[in-house]
């Protein structure tokens, strides 16, 4: 095994030692091991893709589209196994691996170019990573039986080893969404006067999880679609712009907003984007490691781009990826109208939970609201008298821009608090307020 210096050596780059060194972190990886001078990791991207290293020939492969090689995500995997052996334990290579290392022997025996997909192999590998996750999901249900019980009180004093094992446990089984929850749940703990109030709530969402993949045949396509997503499959950009039917429109960027993921490895961006002819409002979702910087947007605050959209399946669809661009960036001439009143808005939040009682947040575009402190919280009225409490920070920004009158507003509603991201003032263009 080469030395952390030998192995940074081999960077093309000093840009890719610097991002080497800061993808070596184990709350970045998952599925790492190791079998015969072999190494692997999933590396827990927007799309996760597999890094593997033949430590033999130093032959190595990594599904991230940058062209350098050997590229970061190589050496910060080689890194890890340096400095911290302990995390790549032995064990048997998963069907990507091996697959990998049988079509580089055929290649070294001048084998023709690689085999088409295997599809009974592909069905092999669903199988064998949907039995993971069962067993995955199955201790969760005892976990969550054991609280049901036992209640929450325990969390407070010796629960982080406890949540951390558990989300580790199925992280292995590769339930990576819920592991994230578990993190969520223990970030709660004593964070608040009310945490046991809302860790009790996330447990609930996480029972849902279980009990539904449990009948998880019995419910529509799109909902069985959601669910996979909310416990960590993954859908590949490239089939979902084959599969997906395409909404074209001129899309425009309404609000951003930036989030540390539970766990704390990963960075996510959440794009809000507004269709000006169908009204559609699509989440656009971008990550990154928690030091890197994120991809270029196509789009600024105020912009508008004609290109195709393509959703997610869902039973309220909402999350959607990029296709094609058919046009530039342009200056927003104007923005459709959002809500006339909280009521209406708050009537079209409630019919996205109830198609999809697990969203976290649903995009909120208030026409005419007016801020205001009033004892002490945040709150934006409309002009009938009905209000909605604002998340907890220094709204006095968007008190300003207001001059005390009505302005539109874009945010994000989690059920309890709207989240601010873009106002404007009649007539004025989309301001950042929040994010």
């Amino acid at each position: 095994m080469s030395t952390p210096e030998e192995l940074l050596a081999q960077a093309p780059d000093r840009s890719t030692q610097v991002a080497a060194r800061r993808t070596a972190r184990a709350g970045l990886w998952d599925q790492l091991g190791r079998d015969e001078g072999k190494l692997w990791g999933c590396f827990q991207a927007e799309e996760p893709f597999w890094v593997m290293v033949d430590l033999a020939d130093g032959a190595g492969r990594c599904g991230c589209s940058i062209p350098k090689r050997p590229c970061h995500h190589l050496i910060a995997l080689q890194l890890l196994a340096a400095e911290t052996p302990e995390l790549l334990r032995p064990r048997p290579a998963p069907e990507d691996v091996a697959e990998w290392e049988r079509r580089r022997k055929a290649r070294q025996r001048g084998a023709e170019a690689e085999r088409p997909v295997d599809e009974k192999a592909r069905q092999r590998r669903i199988a064998e990573r949907e039995k993971k996750v069962r067993a995955g999901l199955d201790a969760l249900k005892l976990w969550l039986c054991d609280r049901a019980r036992g209640g929450l009180v325990s969390l407070e004093s010796g629960g982080e080893a406890e949540l951390t094992g558990l989300a580790a446990r199925l992280s292995d089984a590769q339930a990576a969404g819920l592991a994230g929850r578990i993190h969520r749940v223990n970030e709660l703990v004593g964070a608040s006067d009310d945490w046991p109030e809302r860790a009790l709530l996330e447990l609930g969402r996480l029972a849902l999880i279980v009990e539904g993949y449990g009948r998880i045949a019995r419910l529509p396509e799109a909902s069985q679609e959601e669910l996979r997503a909310l416990i960590g499959w993954t859908t590949r950009t490239a089939d979902l712009l084959r599969d997906e039917p395409a909404v074209i429109d001129r899309w425009l960027l309404v609000g951003a907003a930036t989030d540390t993921a539970p766990g704390g490895a990963l960075k996510v961006r959440r794009s809000w984007l507004l269709g000006e002819e169908t009204g559609r409002v699509a989440l656009w979702l971008q990550f990154s490691p928690e030091r890197h910087s994120f991809e270029p947007s196509p789009l600024q605050i105020g912009e508008g781009m004609r290109a195709a959209l393509h959703f997610y399946p869902s039973p309220s669809p909402q999350r959607a990826a990029f296709g094609e661009r058919l046009g530039a960036p342009e200056p927003l001439v104007r923005v459709p109208d959002g809500d006339p009143s909280i009521e209406a808005a708050l009537e079209r939040a409630a019919a996205a939970w109830g198609q999809q009682p697990l969203l976290e947040r649903h995009p909120m575009h208030l026409q005419r609201v007016t801020p205001a402190r009033v004892d002490g919280r945040w709150r934006v009225s409309d002009e009938l008298g009905l209000g909605l409490p604002l998340t907890a920070g220094d709204h006095w920004g968007l008190l300003a821009r207001s001059g005390g009158h009505p302005l539109r507003l874009f945010g994000e509603w989690d059920g309890e608090a709207l989240r601010p991201l873009t106002c404007a003032v009649p007539g004025g263009p989309l301001t950042v307020v929040g994010g």
